[in-house]
């Protein structure tokens, strides 16, 4: 089974997922919970480990899940590219 290939999963919408749809949502999931972490050390934790600053951790943490949600998006874009306008595909 390729990656092209439809998968027997379905979500709550009804449609039938490819692998690439669902590892590009797992993507935008991890870099949404990384932004949310750095959020929250970067500008609600008040406490202060020795030797590490939260704050810096946090806006490390944001930066990364900033740049993971852009690079998915630009992925999952390009994977788009190929398919639409085309015929469609034959069962």
């Amino acid at each position: 089974m390729n990656s092209a290939q439809s998968l027997p999963w379905t979500p709550a919408h009804g449609s039938v997922t490819t692998i690439n749809e669902r590892i590009s949502i797992m993507r935008t999931g991890t870099s949404l919970v990384l932004m949310a972490l750095g959020g929250i050390l970067a500008f609600a934790v008040r406490d202060s480990i020795d030797a590490v600053d939260l704050t810096m951790v946090g806006y490390i943490l944001l930066g990364i899940g900033a740049l993971g949600l852009v690079i998915t998006l630009i992925m999952s874009g390009q994977d788009d590219r190929g398919t639409r306008g085309g015929p469609p595909p034959e069962a």
